[in-house]
C-alpha cells in the first residue's frame, strides 16, 4: 500500500485533491475518503494510483486536516512530510453578550463558520479570562452555530466584572 504525499484544498467548491503513490486505483477499492471531519463524495472518474479528487457535501471543520482513506486494503499513511491544510473558524457573532448569571446554566451562542457538525471527534474548548478560567462546555453545534453551558462564576470577584471569551477547536 502507498501513501499520501499531497493534498490541497478549495473552500468555495468543497474539492479535495489527494496526491500519492500507490494509491487505490479504482473507486471500487475506496470504502472512504474523510477530510475535515467530514465525509468526502468521491468522483469515481478521477481515482487513480496517482490521486484522486472527492467534494465536502458540509463545510470543513475547523483545525489542522489531511485526508483519510480507508481502502478494502486498510487505511492508507499520510507521508512524513504530508503538510496538513488548516481550515480556520470565524465567530461572527455572540449572544448573550451582557447579564449572566454569576451561578452558571447561561447558554451562550457563537455563530460562525466552519464549527464541528457534531461534537463526537471534536476538541472544543471554551472559558472565560477571569481568575478561575471559567469554562462554558460545548452542548449543541452545527456548522454555523455553536451553543456552550457557562459553569458558575466566582460571585464575589466576577460581579461586575468584564470579561473575554476563549474559544480553541480541533487545535
Amino acid at each position: 500500500m502507498g501513501e499520501v504525499t499531497a493534498v490541497t484544498f478549495d473552500e468555495p467548491s468543497g474539492l479535495v485533491t489527494v496526491t500519492g503513490t500507490d494509491l487505490p486505483a479504482s473507486a471500487a477499492d475506496i470504502q472512504s475518503v474523510s477530510f475535515a471531519l467530514t465525509e468526502c463524495v468521491v468522483d469515481a472518474d478521477s481515482v487513480s494510483s496517482e490521486g484522486l479528487e472527492c467534494t465536502l457535501p458540509l463545510s470543513a471543520t475547523c483545525g489542522d486536516h489531511v485526508p483519510i482513506i480507508v481502502s478494502r486494503w486498510g487505511t492508507v499513511p499520510p507521508a512524513a512530510d504530508l503538510t496538513p491544510i488548516t481550515v480556520t473558524c470565524e465567530i461572527t457573532g455572540i449572544f448573550p453578550l451582557t447579564e449572566l448569571n454569576l451561578l452558571g446554566a447561561d447558554n451562550i451562542t457563537l455563530t460562525g463558520t466552519h464549527f464541528p457538525h457534531r461534537l463526537s471527534g471534536s476538541t472544543v474548548e471554551i472559558q472565560f479570562d477571569d481568575g478561575q478560567s471559567t469554562p462554558c462546555e460545548a452542548v449543541a453545534t452545527k456548522e454555523d452555530e455553536l451553543v456552550c453551558l457557562t459553569a458558575p462564576f466566582d460571585k464575589e470577584a466576577d460581579a461586575g466584572s468584564t470579561h473575554t471569551l476563549t474559544v480553541v477547536i480541533n487545535g
